[in-house]
């Protein structure tokens, strides 16, 4: 809810994206690239929120602070299996 973000139908495990030029990626219980400055705060949720992803750590997404977010555009995410 504090995401705005819709019921999620699949589960996102780890997502690719390309920023300024920069590869990034992540996955759900690893680190946020150190671009985003998160620390050793683990990713907690990746969610997808219609145009863009929402990448959650506990200080930007879940108990404070915006997600990082991601264009879709230049995402690939890689789903859990059902």
């Amino acid at each position: 809810k504090f995401n705005n973000a819709p019921i999620q139908e699949r589960r996102i495990a780890a997502l690719s994206w390309e920023y300024k030029g920069m590869k990034m990626s992540c996955e759900i219980g690893g680190l946020a690239p150190a671009y985003y400055k998160t620390g050793s705060e683990p990713v907690i949720a990746i969610l997808d929120c219609g145009l863009l992803y929402k990448v959650c750590t506990t200080s930007r997404g879940v108990i404070q602070g915006e997600a990082i977010l991601v264009e879709k555009t230049s995402a690939y995410p890689i789903y859990f299996d059902v």
